[in-house]
């Protein structure tokens, strides 16, 4: 895996050891950054169950304003953290070493609102819906924000949830794209 835009172009990005961590591939990345980068600059980006930190590095790299990774693995912590300081964008990063739900609880009660919000559980645990009611329960999302999600093609999800509502959906493999956005913001 490698830092594929930006300041920190070309940078490896070491990902934890263990069947628990599947990163995101370069060609899914890609494809991900072609339809959100025009929301990067200068964004407010949130990583939950960030893993090695992929994503999130990825739009620091691109020009994003903050990044708060959200993970609760002490290893995925450990490796996160040393690939912010390897590309040398830990200044622009938060790291929130807990459980999901807790952070983002915590996230609300500072007032942080994102433009960007990365979603990829563990497959077959059934997070995707429940983690995405919680994001809007806690209006994580600003108005004209996109959510990406990344989850198993067997997992199902809704189509509407609370006030997000699914605008695109890509298959990859066994993997699933899916895209979300608050209803009537459709820009």
């Amino acid at each position: 895996m490698r830092i594929i835009s930006g300041v920190a172009k070309g940078h490896k990005i070491k990902a934890p050891k263990g069947d628990l961590v599947r990163p995101t591939t370069d060609r899914v990345k890609e494809s991900v950054f072609n339809t959100i980068q025009h929301k990067v600059i200068s964004s407010i980006v949130i990583d939950l169950f960030a893993g090695s930190g992929g994503l999130g590095i990825e739009c620091i790299s691109r020009g994003a304003a903050h990044v708060y990774f959200v993970e609760w693995s002490s290893g995925h912590v450990k490796c996160i953290k040393e690939n912010l300081i390897k590309a040398r964008l830990e200044t622009s990063a938060t790291i929130l070493h807990q459980e999901v739900s807790l952070a983002i609880r915590q996230l609300y009660q500072n007032k942080i609102q994102a433009d960007i919000i990365f979603l990829d559980p563990p497959y077959q645990q059934q997070l995707v819906n429940p983690t995405l009611e919680l994001i809007s329960k806690y209006e994580l999302l600003s108005e004209d924000g996109i959510i990406v999600v990344e989850h198993s093609k067997a997992e199902i999800l809704s189509k509407k949830i609370e006030a997000l509502i699914q605008t695109k959906q890509k298959k990859y493999g066994d993997s699933m794209i899916s895209y979300f956005k608050k209803e009537g913001c459709m820009k």
